[in-house]
């Protein structure tokens, strides 16, 4: 059983040394007629890439789908909308529906927070150092920065929604409406 398998192995490695030196032969020969004649070397060069005849090789495409996960099984960061912006007319924010009414950044984002403690100085009589006493700790702004291509009419839609969406939880209310004046909604920042 070795012995059968030794030898079918040399067999094929044989086979492919004389393939491999045949399509090397080949190739010399032929740039060999190209460089016999200048114009042909250039031309020769040229169309090594070319299919046959000229004409372009078809090959299938797969088309690539994302499916959108439901529930607690979404790991994306997003953005929730607060119920009272739930009653607004949905013709810029609709496409928001189709992902749970959430924002949702389609690639992950930068999140950047920042804290901040406040310090007293006290400095006691007889010393030449003040001694910090803490005070209180605070945070600061948190920076979410993140990209949104459109390569389609459905990706531009979603991006005119999110827009709309940012800008109106970031303004106060005002108008004709019972909410004049109130602050900005409180939004939950959501992601793995």
């Amino acid at each position: 059983m070795p012995n059968n398998f030794i030898t079918s192995l040399v067999k094929d490695f044989g086979d492919v040394v004389t393939q491999s030196a045949s399509k090397a032969f080949n190739t010399i020969n032929q740039a060999q007629s190209w460089a016999d004649n200048p114009m042909g070397l250039m031309k020769g060069i040229r169309s090594v890439n070319l299919p046959t005849d000229a004409m372009p090789v078809f090959k299938s495409h797969t088309g690539a789908t994302v499916k959108t996960p439901k529930g607690d099984n979404d790991w994306r960061v997003s953005l929730s909308i607060p119920p009272i912006m739930q009653n607004m007319p949905m013709d810029l924010l609709g496409p928001l529906a189709k992902t749970d009414g959430k924002m949702v950044f389609p690639f992950t984002p930068s999140i950047i927070f920042s804290h901040s403690a406040s310090y007293n100085a006290m400095q006691p009589t007889h010393t030449n150092y003040p001694f910090f006493n803490y005070q209180s700790s605070a945070v600061d702004a948190i920076t979410i920065a993140g990209d949104f291509f459109a390569e389609n009419a459905e990706d531009a839609q979603y991006w005119v929604a999110a827009v709309t969406y940012l800008r109106t939880v970031t303004k106060m209310f005002y108008g004709n409406s019972e909410n004049t004046g109130n602050p900005p909604p409180i939004v939950k920042l959501n992601g793995y």
